[in-house]
């Protein structure tokens, strides 16, 4: 009969068991899996495994973008005799039984609350990454032993993340800045120069605020009182035609940009000088002259006798073959009449 007793005992000391149910994780983890063996009472056993995978912007939607700041991290809780942790496994390692003596290799014996940093600055985690933590128990009264995994099926994405110093400006202080512009290895928090959209100038030199830091835009038309970097800005160029006395001149109107200002100079300039006569923005040739009934051309002094009155200023001259000549003297008797016939001329004038 001792016998019987003995075996019927170790059967209980053997027994165990692994299934178990979902719990309600504590703050801080996401996933949560409980195991009890109570199936002799009062002799029972119990294991609780959570865990969660962390960066320093949980929450903000990075991940599925492929980023973590600063690092990611395993956080694990073990509630009973022994924590392990088997990192990078595959998703079948839940099969891995555990023992009276624990779980074995590649599991990992840890401390039952804890963390692990997997990945840092510059690090990329694998695509699918996955971790377990397996809770184990053992009530030695009985023999009994349990255990639970909480990691088999948590894995991170299907995609290579990269562990960033930062992604968006919310990662930085308020007066800072996420630095993007180099490789994704060496993106920073940087001191913010300026806000987007500002404007400055140094001297004729114009700044503008480009992803926080002062762009130096060089000389540019419209900014720091810079009215032009050309002549082309300034207008084209102009020319016309006027008289000055006998001489054709051009007035020419001409845009320059000087020191980034507009000037506007204006030459006059001799384009010709007229053989007779300058009128209406143009030279013009002597018109042909009539003299009794011949045309003569060339450079006559005159038309009429009135022509030499005003260009001698003497009524002693005469228009003769369009010339000026001196009148003939009268003789006494040509100088007795000539009173006559200068009364006759003027009443034939008014008969006329």
């Amino acid at each position: 009969m001792k016998k019987y007793f003995v075996l019927i005992g170790l059967l209980f000391m053997f027994s165990f068991v692994v299934a178990g149910n979902s719990c309600t994780p504590d703050s801080g983890y996401t996933v949560c899996w409980e195991n009890t063996n109570d199936n002799w009472l009062p002799a029972k056993s119990y294991a609780k495994a959570q865990m969660s995978y962390t960066d320093e912007a949980i929450g903000a939607g990075y991940w599925n973008q492929g980023y973590a700041i600063n690092s990611v991290t395993i956080n694990y809780k073990c509630s009973g005799d022994d924590c392990y942790l088997y990192e990078n496994s595959p998703k079948w390692s839940d099969t891995v039984d555990c023992t009276s003596s624990g779980c074995p290799s590649p599991f990992k014996s840890v401390s039952n609350v804890g963390s692990k940093t997997i990945a840092n600055v510059g690090d990329m985690v694998p695509s699918s990454y996955c971790n377990s933590v397996k809770a184990w128990d053992y009530d030695s009264d009985s023999g009994y032993w349990c255990w639970s995994d909480a990691g088999y099926r948590q894995c991170l994405p299907n995609t290579q993340i990269k562990v960033v110093n930062c992604y968006k400006d919310q990662d930085c202080n308020s007066n800072q800045f996420c630095d993007t512009s180099d490789d994704w290895k060496l993106w920073s928090c940087k001191i913010k120069e300026c806000e987007l959209g500002a404007e400055q100038c140094e001297g004729s030199n114009y700044f503008k605020c480009e992803n926080y830091k002062w762009e130096n835009e060089g000389i540019v038309t419209g900014k720091c009182d810079v009215e032009c970097t050309s002549n082309l800005e300034c207008g084209s160029q102009q020319s016309n035609r006027f008289c000055s006395g006998n001489k054709l001149m051009i007035r020419k109107v001409i845009h320059t940009c000087e020191d980034n200002k507009c000037e506007v100079t204006v030459q006059n300039v001799i384009d010709r000088v007229c053989s007779y006569q300058c009128r209406t923005n143009k030279c013009v040739d002597r018109p042909p002259q009539t003299c009794g009934n011949n045309i003569v051309e060339g450079t006559e002094d005159c038309e009429s006798d009135a022509d030499c009155m005003s260009i001698s200023g003497d009524s002693s001259f005469e228009c003769n073959e369009c010339s000026c000549v001196e009148k003939p003297q009268l003789t006494i008797i040509e100088m007795i009449l000539q009173p006559f016939n200068n009364f006759i001329s003027w009443i034939k004038g008014l008969l006329n």
